[in-house]
């Protein structure tokens, strides 16, 4: 299911379920004094980890939806959620009659040495989120915990709704002493983000039919949308319309930024940075750490601040030589364009420059040579020829010229779903391709995991990984 409404209703019930479970592991350990055995503990955290597959399967589509398109439904709804889905996750992760089963395994060490090391891992790793999650901290410090979290996940979701609002808002019609230089592919995005700009100025109510029915056609805009923004910063020549574009994106959402959102809201991400700074803080400082760093260093690889920043350092000083011979080698080519002192909106310009002066090379040139179809087949063959991993495209219940039982939805016609499978055949998993930029998705390259692998043999239950 992929309506928002729906997708709320499971997410709600999912909860419930999650604390009924916890309420009654709660309950049968006041009544049963005796120390759980292993054996038993393994049982009911499978219990529980099989009660929440509904809940990271619909809220995973839910959270995915909102990054993917985004509108003021999907939003309202997710939003809604948040403060509840907080307000479970630090239930579970403070909850001690879990904790003890988890710690009842762990403790048995005759039981753990029998485990799989997936599952022993596993172990492990939810005793280590349970200690995160302020398990050992008193009652007052808890509740102090829960509400940092809590504020936490509102911010960092309103810190990018701002972004993604700051993005789609900026629109710059381009005049036609503006084009200069743009290539064929540039002027076909921007002619494209002016179709787009129409139709939303329209359901809007700022342009009517008539004003829309008198602008030029082709109709060039301007976006910040980055394959619009690089074509722009790539090629045109009008330094003006450079030094427009850039100081529009690197603002976005600050301070710099004058747009709102529907409701009229400043977009001002400053003063919500410094909040969850703060909140952090707080955290880190409830768990017993110096700084938030340390708490985030916690879970990874490398042992402490000290080694991450001599660590970086030390790359800055291996780097830096070369970077200033890329940057002087830019600087010299900038003077052959009347450019006296480089600044930043010029770089993309101008190495674009030198890469088609000094080695002849040239994005457009190299375009032809690299069509979707053949990207896509190549990764795969890559794929297959390393791990032995074949990879196929499902067809789609959008597409009415492939009736198909097993056809596969989507949430734009853009999207495509493809399986994985081993040597033998066997079906490994699957993952959905959403390749393009558009309104109402957030900018970057990123995975969504809303099914992972999953096996209970008690439950006689197998689920294979989709993202």
């Amino acid at each position: 299911a992929t309506d928002p409404v729906d997708l709320q209703v499971k997410v709600t019930d999912a909860i419930q379920q999650g604390n009924d479970f916890l309420d009654n592991i709660a309950a049968s350990t006041d009544k049963d004094s005796n120390d759980i055995s292993a054996k038993q503990a393994l049982t009911d955290v499978m219990m529980f980890d099989h009660i929440n597959l509904a809940l990271d399967r619909s809220w995973g589509v839910l959270s995915h939806l909102n990054s993917v398109m985004s509108n003021d439904k999907i939003r309202h709804i997710h939003h809604e959620l948040l403060p509840k889905l907080s307000a479970y996750g630090t239930r579970v992760g403070q909850h001690q009659p879990l904790f003890s089963r988890y710690q009842a395994i762990a403790n048995d060490k005759e039981f753990f040495a029998t485990l799989d090391p997936a599952r022993a891992r596993a172990i492990a790793l939810a005793l280590q989120s349970f200690e995160l999650s302020g398990v050992a901290l008193p009652k007052d410090k808890q509740d102090e915990f829960a509400d940092i979290q809590s504020k936490l996940s509102t911010l960092s979701a309103t810190f990018s709704d701002h972004i993604l609002d700051a993005t789609q808002a900026f629109a710059l019609p381009l005049q036609q002493e503006q084009l200069a230089g743009l290539t064929e592919n540039g002027l076909a995005l921007l002619a494209d983000a002016g179709e787009q700009h129409k139709a939303r100025e329209l359901a809007s109510g700022t342009l009517t039919q008539a004003d829309i029915d008198a602008l030029p056609t082709p109709y060039y805009v301007a976006t910040l949308n980055i394959p619009v923004y690089l074509a722009v910063m790539t090629h045109a020549d009008n330094r003006e319309l450079l030094e427009t574009l850039y100081r529009a994106y690197v603002t976005r959402a600050s301070e710099y930024d004058t747009h709102t959102n529907a409701k009229g809201e400043s977009l001002n991400n400053a003063d919500i940075m410094s909040q969850i700074l703060q909140l952090r803080e707080q955290k880190a400082q409830l768990l017993g750490f110096d700084n938030y760093a340390e708490v985030s260093l916690s879970t990874k690889m490398a042992e402490s601040v000290a080694e991450v920043e001599t660590f970086l350092r030390n790359l800055a000083t291996k780097a830096k030589p070369t970077a200033e011979q890329d940057l002087a080698q830019l600087q010299e080519c900038a003077r052959d364009y009347d450019i006296a002192k480089l600044q930043p909106w010029d770089s993309a310009y101008i190495a674009e420059k030198v890469k088609q002066n000094k080695f002849s090379l040239s994005q457009e040139e190299i375009r032809p040579y690299f069509p979707l179809p053949k990207v896509i087949d190549g990764l795969f063959a890559i794929v297959e020829r390393l791990y032995g991993i074949k990879v196929q495209e499902q067809n789609s219940a959008n597409d009415s010229t492939k009736a198909d039982s097993n056809a596969v939805s989507r949430w734009h016609d853009d999207v495509r779903f493809y399986q994985l499978f081993d040597a033998d055949n066997n079906l490994l998993g699957g993952f959905y391709f959403d390749l393009f930029a558009r309104s109402g998705k957030r900018g970057g390259a990123w995975m969504s995991g809303f099914q992972s692998r999953y096996s209970n043999d008690e439950q006689a239950y197998q689920q294979l990984p989709v993202c």
